[in-house]
């Protein structure tokens, strides 16, 4: 039989500076020491590669990076 790995997964709720707002995601404990370890939510989602993030993940990415662009826009 083959082995499954169940990973420890959690709801967790992190803010996002960026987006200016609480963004519920499943997120795995280890997951979680890297948004810790990279300073921030916005920060991991833009210095970890698409392929650790999954579907989900590669969309927050996006939503962030729009997010950022705006606000770059917007100022003078």
């Amino acid at each position: 039989t083959t082995r499954r790995r169940l990973h420890k997964i959690q709801r967790a709720s992190r803010w996002s500076e960026t987006v200016q707002e609480s963004i519920k995601t499943r997120v795995a404990t280890s997951a979680m020491r890297s948004i810790k370890k990279h300073g921030g939510f916005d920060q991991y989602l833009a210095r970890t590669k698409g392929t650790h993030l999954g579907e989900f993940g590669r969309m927050l990415r996006l939503r962030v990076a729009r997010a950022l662009r705006e606000k770059r826009l917007a100022t003078p």
